[in-house]
């Protein structure tokens, strides 16, 4: 059975990481972690990579952290150890994936008039799609400056729009206006079209 092992940090909790797996998708995930806050959302999806096996993955995984006293519990997935390390450990799983994902031929999409991301979505921020009664769940890594969806990182709105209709509509020519259709969740933890989303305040 195929699923996804993830590592989630929590900005309430800066001296633990969350190790898991998932039959959904990491991104699934990190919306039902953050839906639970009733606040801002604090979850952040660090890396996740998708496995044949993710039970097994996650207790090999618990099982390398749990060295040296890293576990917090043996009833709970959180560790504490450096979110590079985790990184590390992932990138070691993912030589072992033998599987070439197939590259989905390109199709028109419009442009996006030069919006910088890094301004308007917040790091590990939520976003919500549905095509034809399909619902996708990505997030914005403001780190690599990209959109996570089912594991695959892309580099726009419009190719994250145009990957998601294409999974359900092989056929398709055009993917439409991304900033029209796309939804995101705000500050209230409330779903709103991204094109309505404030530009983020500059910090100190």
């Amino acid at each position: 059975m195929e699923g996804y092992v993830y590592c989630m940090t929590n900005e309430h909790m800066p001296d633990f990481v969350k190790v898991g797996y998932t039959d959904r998708t990491p991104e699934e995930r990190l919306a039902e972690a953050n839906g639970d806050t009733w606040s801002i959302p604090v979850w952040k999806c660090e890396t996740s990579i998708k496995v044949r096996n993710p039970r097994d993955a996650e207790k090999v995984l618990h099982k390398i952290l749990s060295y040296e006293d890293g576990r917090v519990s043996s009833r709970r997935e959180f560790f504490t150890a450096p979110v590079e390390a985790i990184k590390n450990l992932f990138d070691l799983l993912r030589t072992q994936q033998d599987e070439i994902l197939p590259v989905s031929p390109q199709i028109n999409s419009p442009a996006t008039g030069g919006r910088d991301y890094k301004k308007i979505f917040r790091d590990g921020q939520v976003l919500k799609h549905i095509y034809k009664g399909d619902e996708a769940i990505a997030i914005y890594m403001k780190e690599k400056d990209c959109f996570m969806w089912r594991g695959t990182e892309y580099g726009s709105l419009s190719r994250l729009n145009a990957a998601h209709k294409q999974s359900i509509n092989p056929e398709l020519k055009s993917a439409g206006n991304a900033w029209d259709e796309w939804m995101a969740i705000s500050e209230d933890g409330n779903f709103v079209p991204v094109k309505h989303l404030p530009p983020l305040q500059e910090t100190d």
